[in-house]
């Protein structure tokens, strides 16, 4: 059977004015060469930034960065040009992930210590705001946001942009931030291990990127932890990014 399946198939966000969303078919390395199997025009997005989450059901979701528009398509992405569900949040954001359950998707404000919750069971996508405060009662400056999955509750590690910290923040406790610990330099995207028990920091000086280690273990004992030292991956800005 030459039909791939689900698992099969990459999506990818190509930048460009409007961007355009791209399926992928990986199935065998002469698929990919061929192209997107399917692509459309993500309109409003422009050439900003985009993210990109996969539902546990397999949903694709969509953030455009600037203005903070979320959009939604079924699983498979049988049609890229037939949407789903979508929400303005009319803000600019920069980080999204999904609960483990598949419920809510969680999506940080752009340099503000705001996280949006939204439920991904109702077909308007109904929002809940939280505002996330550091153990000294200053703001924290959101960029990067990822799920720890485990056997235990859900936590989410963010970057702070403003502060140059990972937090740990517990999505069921409005407000909290469980536990922090800086880093050299500004983080401007992350990577958590299967299991939980690491997260890898993509920092930028400026001129160089660096990938710093943090073991989320720790951070959820309570226990005072320091980064792992920077390890170079050159490049600049707008460089690369991670996954995991």
């Amino acid at each position: 059977d030459s039909t791939p399946t689900a698992a099969d198939r990459r999506t990818g966000a190509n930048a460009g004015d409007d961007s355009e969303l791209w399926d992928f078919d990986v199935s065998s390395p002469t698929t990919l060469l061929t192209g997107p199997a399917r692509k459309a025009t993500v309109t409003g997005s422009g050439d900003g930034m985009m993210r990109l989450a996969l539902a546990p059901d397999g949903r694709l979701i969509l953030l455009v960065a600037k203005g903070g528009l979320v959009r939604t398509w079924a699983a498979g992405v049988a049609d890229p040009t037939v949407i789903a569900a979508q929400r303005d949040l009319g803000v600019d954001c920069d980080g999204l992930t999904v609960s483990s359950d598949g419920k809510s998707l969680y999506v940080a404000e752009a340099g503000k210590g705001n996280l949006h919750v939204l439920d991904l069971t109702a077909a308007a996508l109904p929002t809940a705001g939280r505002a996330c405060t550091r153990k000294d009662g200053t703001t924290a400056a959101f960029g990067a946001i990822v799920l720890v999955a485990t056997t235990g509750p859900d936590r989410l590690v963010a970057g702070d942009t403003g502060n140059d910290q990972l937090h740990l923040l517990d999505p069921a406790a409005a407000g909290t931030v469980a536990a922090s610990v800086s880093l050299d330099d500004t983080p401007r995207d992350i990577a958590v291990s299967i299991g939980g028990h690491w997260a890898y920091a993509l920092v930028d000086d400026g001129a160089k990127q660096f990938i710093q280690s943090v073991s989320v273990q720790l951070l959820r004992q309570g226990k005072a932890v320091v980064a792992g030292s920077p390890f170079e991956i050159g490049g600049g800005a707008g460089g690369p990014v991670l996954a995991s």
